[in-house]
């Protein structure tokens, strides 16, 4: 017999609002047969998410071809930066790539090793903002994957969910906010959050994981969380109380990046006049490179550097970063512990179960209700009744039931055990300074100061404190801009007459 029609009309858009689209098809991206009556008709053949890295150049790479093989080398997708700075800090001897850490990683037969352990760690707990996947399961963390992570090609929703065509205002601001060559700040804020540098454009420096730290406070109960974490309101950047966002700096983005371009304004760009020398020639580029960045540089034209102070004079711009006199503040993350548990006692992790990781989160809250520690109407309840994702994203089959587990983000496979994380301290200030590898005095950042630990089945610790050797101070740049800091010129000052 056949299948009974649903609906009496074809066409996606019967059934789906779409509110951007690129005035193509829908089956030109996502596949499918919209002029059947069925859904089961309409889907066959259906790609759901065509921007992912698995579908991305056969479908997004049909007109954006430049731009998916410049986004698929990026450092964005590839990691490799990062990745390398990691694992030198520990190894400093070995090279690492994204190819290889995914070979190291996924050796579940062999005995736990310092590498094992290391690799393990980037694949399931840190390298959760990579394009494969989709972020975090807080609020605004969930994304799409590939080119959708920072492009939203498009909404689409139940008819019932549409918004009044009849009010041009709304429908424009649709198509503002999901304009496919505009990326909005809450999708760089999707990964650039919890004291990574971005959230801190915004002013919010990340509370403690522990629970007397949770705000507000409220009987038995646990507010959710829109990025995992609560925060202290800290002074914004100055560029950001000026209505900036994040792309009038970040001009190119992964999809236009390419070895050596410049890819950003920098702060030399926007504060010399163009009678002192602030010509494209003067801060070192060519001359039309990209029209946009001279497009930016006139709209953002800010107050003019006086080239005479010290810091300002164009002798000093490769010797002194400005954020060192300028930064307001600066994340002051240290003692950094990360433990793999692979049988966790799960009381013990109820105090600390806010982990910055929606994954964690579940996995600690399924086995404290499985093992009666919580009572209805306790914290654990509303947070895992709150994230039941975790039933169609963390779950695996271990002989015949299933059980949340962590997963490599990359291949999306199990792992055995929990990984844990705590700081001995997190600050704000001071701002401290040093002369980083390139001669260059810069706000440095504990970012490396890590230690590791491994505790099997049998609840023995194998690995018990690996360090880096190297490396754990390292430069960056605040994005906490504001009025330089009179006493730390004077250091800066110092530093450079000692050089």
């Amino acid at each position: 017999m056949p299948e009974r029609p649903a609906f009496q009309k074809t066409g996606c858009k019967s059934c789906h609002f779409v509110g951007f689209g690129h005035g193509l098809s829908c089956e030109t991206c996502h596949g499918g047969n919209s002029n059947k009556l069925t859904k089961r008709a309409a889907h066959a053949s259906l790609v759901s998410n065509p921007a992912s890295p698995q579908d991305m150049t056969k479908v997004c790479g049909t007109c954006h071809a430049r731009e998916v093989e410049r986004a698929i080398r990026s450092s964005h997708f590839t990691l490799n930066s990062e990745i390398q700075k990691t694992w030198q800090a520990f190894f400093p001897n070995e090279t690492m790539d994204f190819e290889g850490l995914q070979r190291i990683a996924t050796l579940p037969w062999k005995p736990m090793s310092p590498q094992r352990l290391v690799g393990d760690l980037l694949v399931r707990r840190c390298l959760r903002c990579h394009p494969y996947t989709s972020g975090d399961g807080y609020a605004m963390t969930h994304r799409k994957t590939g080119c959708a992570a920072c492009h939203r090609i498009h909404e689409t929703t139940s008819n019932t969910h549409a918004p009044p065509l009849a009010n041009p205002q709304i429908l424009q601001g649709f198509q503002d906010a999901l304009d496919m060559k505009k990326v909005a700040d809450e999708r760089c804020l999707a990964c650039h959050y919890a004291n990574f540098v971005g959230w801190d454009y915004y002013g919010r420096f990340e509370k403690d994981y522990e629970e007397d730290y949770r705000a507000p406070l409220e009987h038995g109960r646990i507010s959710l969380r829109s990025y995992g974490v609560e925060w202290h309101e800290m002074t914004p950047d100055v560029h950001r109380r000026a209505g900036m966002v994040c792309t009038d700096c970040h001009v190119l983005g992964p999809c236009q990046e390419e070895k050596g371009q410049k890819m950003q304004l920098s702060c030399v760009d926007c504060h010399i006049s163009r009678e002192d020398g602030g010509s494209s020639e003067a801060i070192g580029r060519s001359i039309g490179v990209n029209r946009v960045f001279d497009e930016r540089m006139a709209r953002f034209r800010g107050p003019v550097m006086q080239l005479d102070r010290l810091g300002h004079r164009p002798l000093d711009w490769k010797r002194v970063s400005c954020a060192a006199c300028h930064a307001v503040w600066s994340v002051q993350d240290m003692g950094r512990s990360l433990t793999l548990q692979e049988n966790p006692l799960w009381e013990e992790w109820s105090y600390l179960m806010v982990q910055g990781s929606s994954e964690v989160e579940e996995i600690v809250s399924y086995y404290l209700l499985k093992q009666g520690f919580w009572q209805p109407f306790e914290p654990g309840m509303e947070i895992a009744g709150s994230m039941a994702v975790w039933r169609d994203r963390n779950e695996c089959t271990q002989g015949i039931s299933l059980k949340p587990c962590m997963k490599n983000k990359f291949t999306d496979e199990c792992g055995i055990g929990v990984w844990f994380e705590a700081f001995l301290q997190r600050r704000w200030a001071p701002v401290p300074l040093e002369i980083d590898a390139t001669g260059r005095v810069s706000v440095m950042r504990h970012i490396l100061d890590l230690e590791l630990f491994y505790v099997n089945k049998e609840n023995q610790t194998v690995i018990n404190g690996l360090k880096p050797v190297s490396g754990r101070m390292q430069p960056y740049t605040p994005h906490t801009i504001g009025k330089a800091d009179w006493f730390r010129s004077r250091e800066v000052e110092r530093m450079l007459k000692s050089q």
